[in-house]
């Protein structure tokens, strides 16, 4: 089993799931009304995702969530994880390159044991000759978020999303890692986080985006020649001459969850549900007490996160008409996954989704 690119033709994908919304118990009852409903449609999005796959021939597997939303994980400086985050974006934690799995540690020690809810699946992998790669979990237990790359530089820590590498063949595109105390604000990913996952996968060239954080919402290769991203500055020299489709990028006018308020021409492009959520007291209650579990889509732009079935066909998240014309335009088939509580997760149908198997061998494709 291995899985060199992001377009070869795809055999067997995990699919994120959120926790059983009857698991949320709050005091506030119209909080835990509120929550559990998101739970729900969450829920139903993601097997509508796990649907959209199989539907198209792909072997699915889901997480088996290990703990509930109450867990409270005691760690040895006496501090408390509240909240621990559900299996629901397994490509922060991990990734399959060629065929090797690698678990990651992330910048959210909120989410420290989700790797456990991917084991059943990848000790199935482990048996059918894939090796298993864990990243040594650092000895800081700051704060879940980020801000504290300082912190986990200076404690020599290894710290790198998965979600900042993408596979091309013989190259992985890759974002910057931390630099300076400026870009420790922005980075998902130490220095050393970075040159762990080099030095674990030789097999690859490593080729650095002009950008910080998650890759995938910046750049998708839909197939060999033909990119989508929201910003040619993202796209490497080594790729100037492939097709790039560039989206519109509007909604990133301003940040979202869970630091501000979003601007008035941001909220024109949300939900009317999502806005409605706004406008509740319970906007200031999500983002004190869960803002490990919601997003800032400041990143993202979620029509460019998007998994390709193969070279003819991709599954992206969101109605983007004019995307949707230049990519059928190209023989591309899309299908629309509508994640209702995308902007409430910050989580794209590649979030989603770890590509396990795919056809093909390691190929130059640059």
């Amino acid at each position: 089993m291995s899985s060199w690119t992001e377009f070869q033709q795809l055999r067997h994908i995990l699919v994120g799931d959120c926790y059983e919304p009857n698991s949320f118990i709050h005091p506030d009852h119209e909080l835990e009304d509120q929550v559990q409903s998101i739970f729900q449609k969450t829920k139903e999005d993601l097997q509508e995702l796990a649907n959209i796959f199989h539907d198209e021939g792909v072997k699915v597997s889901r997480p088996k969530l290990k703990y509930q939303p109450d867990t409270n994980l005691k760690l040895l400086n006496d501090d408390t994880i509240k909240h621990l985050n559900q299996p629901m974006q397994p490509r922060d934690v991990m990734g399959v390159f060629g065929n090797k799995i690698i678990e990651s540690f992330t910048h959210h020690n909120s989410r420290l044991i989700e790797n456990f809810c991917y084991r059943d699946t990848v000790m199935d992998m482990f048996d059918s000759g894939s090796n298993i790669i864990s990243m040594p979990i650092p000895d800081t237990f700051e704060d879940s978020h980020r801000g504290h790359g300082e912190l986990y530089e200076q404690q020599k820590a290894i710290i790198c999303d998965s979600a900042n590498l993408i596979k091309c063949g013989k190259h992985i595109l890759h974002s910057k890692a931390f630099t300076d105390k400026e870009t420790m604000k922005k980075a998902t990913s130490t220095t050393r986080g970075m040159e762990w996952f080099k030095r674990n996968l030789p097999e690859f060239e490593f080729i650095e985006v002009q950008h910080y954080g998650h890759i995938d919402g910046k750049i998708s290769i839909i197939r060999p020649g033909l990119l989508v991203t929201w910003d040619k500055r993202f796209v490497p020299e080594q790729m100037s001459n492939w097709d790039i489709i560039v989206v519109d990028s509007q909604h990133r006018k301003g940040k979202l969850f869970p630091n501000y308020r979003p601007s008035y021409e941001v909220r024109q492009l949300l939900p009317e549900y999502f806005n409605e959520l706004l406008e509740t007291k319970y906007y200031s209650k999500l983002k004190q007490d869960f803002s490990h579990w919601i997003g800032s889509v400041k990143e993202t732009v979620f029509t460019v996160n998007a998994t390709s079935i193969n070279e003819d066909t991709v599954v992206i998240t969101g109605y983007d008409k004019d995307l949707y014309n230049q990519l059928e335009s190209r023989g591309i088939t899309v299908i629309n996954w509508d994640a209702k509580w995308r902007y409430f997760w910050d989580g794209g149908v590649h979030c989603c989704t770890v590509d396990l198997e795919r056809d093909g061998d390691q190929e130059n494709y640059l």
